[in-house]
């Protein structure tokens, strides 16, 4: 069946709807090809220009996987970096937002199989600050661009700056308010008790102005109150003691100075959070420096070559010998120029010469014997104490020194026979 007419209603909605997300399951990643439905991908599938590219991915299949994580790791960074910066966010939200773009690095063409293997690649590779909870895993980018640090540095000092001179124009306030208080000729009263002594009373007076009023015009009431004495006497005049002078109450605040000490208490906690924010990133940073600087330590030792002698290794050629020896068993006989082996393939009398790149090493049961075959302990004798099949790690014991080195990676060890 042909194309539709361009311009058609139906070529439209085709266009239409081949601009749009569609389903990852129905994506090609070797040919960058986005089909509709499920019988599309089964006639992509049998195309020559697919058999020709999957052809090509056999011929060098590391290096293509290898340069598809590289691209994914990078567009999910910079997605993190230019749209979140340093803050602590959910990573499945910005997995969201790596893949709305249409021709996006699928995570089935890279080296991780989930996400969640992937989040922890960056934790481990010291990228990001990696953390889970109830609502998933999270993950906030450490910044170490030179330009980056400077920028939050000049903000700070921008921040402090602020901060001096709105000290200082709070108190040039206080002071411009006292100076008003006292060119209105204010007067502060404090208040105290009414002291006496022994046997004397006290006596209070108005003055003589009255009050009057009228009513009518020609006449009226009139009260006139000459004088009012109000005489306290002293009844226990025996008993009587001097009184205690009189504290000095506090001065109360008048609505100004409420508004000041407010917007200082409030100034006062956001710089106390702000410090506790900061506290916390740093020690962030230092834990995951020092956690980059064990894993840099230990890895001191780390060779492009790991063949040892008298070690278990599994065959991942499926072209040798048309299939005969792929996932089978066996014995490192010899190390050849570092690079190379003789194996012993287990169960039968071959002998074959291999290049440590079709070759695998072998984790074993719990409590066996393995060699460390690189990085830390290389060459050493150890013994296999825990497994950690969610990292692909192990803990391993070194049989001599007995030294337990921790999350040693299943490609660093192989199982002895």
């Amino acid at each position: 069946m042909g194309k539709h007419e361009k311009g058609s209603a139906k070529d439209v909605a085709n266009r239409a709807k081949a601009k749009g997300l569609q389903k990852l399951q129905f994506y090609c990643q070797m040919c960058q090809k986005q089909c509709r439905d499920a019988n599309g991908f089964k006639c992509h599938q049998t195309s020559a220009s697919h058999l020709r590219m999957m052809s090509i991915l056999r011929e060098n299949t590391g290096k293509i996987i290898d340069d598809f994580s590289e691209e994914f790791e990078k567009s999910y960074v910079d997605t993190l970096r230019q749209r979140h910066g340093v803050k602590r966010v959910n990573a499945n939200n910005v997995y969201q937002e790596v893949i709305q773009d249409k021709h996006h690095i699928h995570m089935n063409a890279t080296q991780w199989e989930s996400l969640t293997v992937f989040i922890q690649y960056l934790g481990k590779k010291g990228i990001c600050i990696v953390e889970q909870d109830e609502r998933g895993w999270f993950v906030q980018y450490i910044e170490r661009d030179v330009n980056s640090l400077k920028r939050a540095e000049k903000a700070n000092e921008r921040a402090k700056a602020e901060k001096v001179e709105e000290e200082k124009a709070t108190r040039r306030m206080e002071k411009q308010i006292i100076a008003a208080s006292k060119a209105q000729g204010v007067r502060e009263v404090e208040a105290t008790k009414m002291l006496r002594g022994e046997g004397e009373s006290v006596k209070m007076s108005l003055g003589k102005g009255g009050l009057s009023g009228g009513l009518g015009a020609g006449g009226g009431v009139k009260r006139k109150l000459d004088e009012v004495k109000l005489a306290v006497g002293d009844n226990n005049n025996n008993n009587s003691t001097a009184t205690e002078p009189a504290k000095k109450s506090a001065k109360p605040l008048s609505a100004v100075e409420q508004i000041m000490l407010e917007n200082e208490n409030k100034k006062r906690r956001e710089q106390e959070e702000k410090e506790a924010i900061e506290r916390r990133r740093r020690e962030e940073e230092d834990r995951a420096s020092a956690l980059r600087k064990e894993e840099k330590k230990k890895k001191g030792k780390r060779k492009d070559y790991w063949l040892r002698k008298d070690i278990v290794v599994k065959i991942k050629n499926k072209e040798l010998a048309d299939g005969k020896f792929y996932k089978k068993k066996g014995v490192v006989e010899t190390v050849m120029e570092k690079y190379g082996a003789e194996v012993r393939v287990k169960d039968t009398v071959d002998v074959i010469i291999l290049d440590q790149d079709d070759l695998e090493t072998v984790v074993g049961g719990l409590n066996g014997k393995v060699m460390i075959v690189n990085g830390y302990g290389r060459g050493e004798e150890a013994e296999l104490v825990e497994i950690k099949t969610e990292d692909f790690c192990a803990n391993l014991k070194i049989l001599e020194t007995g030294e337990l080195v921790k999350n040693v990676e299943y490609e660093d060890f192989s199982k002895m026979p």
